[in-house]
């Protein structure tokens, strides 16, 4: 789990890959549509259903050289940003999960 969120969003911008919020929109609300329409294939990749705005979802966006090629994206070490929790960590973590 990350919890140094701008830590973890620098280091990513200085690999060119920034963290962007999802937008959530309303799949049933046809009117509103026109305002979210764009050329963009960036603001199309960060689209997501209402549905799911309790996520509080953010991506990291990495436009590839070639487009069927992979690339890294090098942080560094997370042991100061991150954190590996198990099922017992989450539910007797100060962190409210329901298990």
């Amino acid at each position: 789990m990350i919890h140094n969120i701008p830590e973890f969003a620098k280091r990513c911008e200085k690999q060119h890959s920034p963290l962007k919020p999802v937008y959530y929109y309303d799949e049933s609300d046809f009117n509103n549509w026109d305002s979210i329409t764009t050329n963009s294939p960036i603001f199309y990749s960060q689209l997501k259903r209402k549905v799911y705005s309790g996520q509080h979802e953010v991506r990291l966006l990495k436009i590839l050289k070639e487009l069927n090629e992979g690339e890294n994206i090098e942080i560094g070490n997370i042991k100061t940003i991150a954190r590996v929790l198990d099922r017992d960590g989450l539910c007797n973590d100060k962190y409210i999960f329901k298990c």
